[in-house]
């Protein structure tokens, strides 16, 4: 009976990792598609961003990491990168809105956020540590194959506990981009698009160690 939740928690493994892998390719395709869409107004980054943290009180230091598709925020240091933000791209003005919108719940809800930006370093620690304790345990040790579902499961249940911070972040950025973006139904349409697939691979971020292990490139 035992080996038969073994094999069990293992399939159920085995397919969330392939949904994360796929995940990142489609949406970096997609947002590949984006980064060379550019909004009908003109409108840049950098506008979006000085309305936001004008009109939203949003207190937050910005640094900006060049090109790129992807941006981050840091509860620790109460700061947020951002793309090249003389960009007019609707995925440069869809990250920039997402992490600021991240450094809102930061600034109004600091014990929360800093609880949970803690609990996703140990989780991508723990992604890194998985896949070494299941390869030994096939190898040499069968009982750590226990070990390392425990593993997983506190990996899930990390990336379950940052839904809510991520729907709250998804909807406070659609707020930024209606009011200060000037931008039409059809580019606020397909920001809601990208926003969606920003909480998926938000999602998969802490399965890079399996990604590492597959000598896959890092990136959300």
């Amino acid at each position: 009976m035992a080996e038969n939740y073994i094999v069990l928690g293992f399939s159920f493994v085995a397919v969330i990792v392939a949904l994360s892998l796929a995940t990142r390719v489609i949406s970096d395709r997609y947002f590949g598609k984006l980064k060379d869409v550019s909004t009908d107004s003109g409108l840049t980054g950098r506008n979006l961003v000085d309305r936001v943290l004008e009109y939203e009180r949003v207190k937050v230091r910005l640094t900006e990491i060049g090109e790129g598709k992807k941006g981050d925020y840091f509860f620790s240091g109460g700061a947020v990168s951002l793309p090249e933000l003389e960009d007019s791209s609707l995925l440069t003005l869809g990250i920039s809105a997402h992490e600021l919108a991240h450094a809102s719940q930061g600034d109004r809800h600091p014990k929360l956020v800093g609880l949970a930006s803690f609990l996703v370093k140990v989780g991508v620690g723990l992604s890194y540590l998985f896949p070494f304790i299941l390869i030994v345990g096939f190898i040499f040790y069968v009982p750590l194959l226990k070990v390392s579902l425990v593993v997983y499961s506190l990996i899930f249940l990390i990336v379950l506990g940052k839904i809510p911070l991520e729907l709250d972040a998804t909807r406070k950025a659609l707020g930024y981009l209606d009011r200060h973006g000037e931008l039409t139904e059809v580019e606020i349409s397909q920001l809601k698009k990208l926003l969606g697939w920003a909480i998926l691979t938000r999602l998969t971020e802490l399965t890079v160690g399996f990604i590492v292990l597959l000598d896959l490139r890092d990136k959300r």
